[in-house]
């Protein structure tokens, strides 16, 4: 967000830290699959069982 700012998104920092910024994320997307996938991890419904 600095970096859009300063350089008004022309700047080749804007465009590195978005790629590690949407790679961080995806990564974290991954591991959040394979943890449920392990069963690190248990997915559970918000709504109540009756």
């Amino acid at each position: 967000m600095y970096y859009m700012i300063k350089d008004k998104g022309q700047g080749k920092n804007t465009v590195r830290f978005l790629t590690v910024r949407i790679a961080v994320s995806f990564g974290l997307f991954i591991l959040i699959i394979i943890a449920l996938k392990m069963g690190w991890l248990q997915a559970h419904s918000i709504l109540p069982k009756v």
